[in-house]
């Protein structure tokens, strides 16, 4: 996805670690942050994405792009696992409100305990 990103003339960030966006690209004064992901799927019609991901890209739409990539080769007989190949998709000003959501999961807590 950066060597993609560059290619295109952008200079590229990883900010995976602190923020619900892995690229921050920027070219000509102008910032993209972009969401990678990846699926072993040669035809991907839909991707995981968590509550933060969701939610910048649909507070920030216009500023954002998606990055698939997609048939990616993964071989799980050595350890680490090993990826190879993949095609990449990029969708620059995507909007994720064209797209279906589809709430996956909960999270279930306790009650909090009432004070006595």
């Amino acid at each position: 996805a950066e060597d993609h990103l560059r290619q295109l003339g952008y200079d590229c960030e990883d900010t995976s670690a602190n923020n619900p966006f892995d690229i921050r690209a920027t070219k000509d004064g102008d910032a993209l942050k972009v969401e990678v992901k990846g699926t072993t799927n040669t035809d991907p019609q839909s991707v995981f994405m968590t509550r933060n991901e969701v939610s910048l890209h649909t507070n920030e739409q216009g500023e954002t792009a998606l990055i698939i990539v997609h048939g990616i080769l993964l071989d799980r007989s050595v350890s680490p696992p090993s990826a190879s190949g993949g095609s990449l998709e990029a969708l620059f000003g995507w909007n994720i409100a064209e797209w279906d959501l589809e709430p996956l999961s909960y999270k279930v807590s306790r009650p909090k305990k009432t004070q006595v």
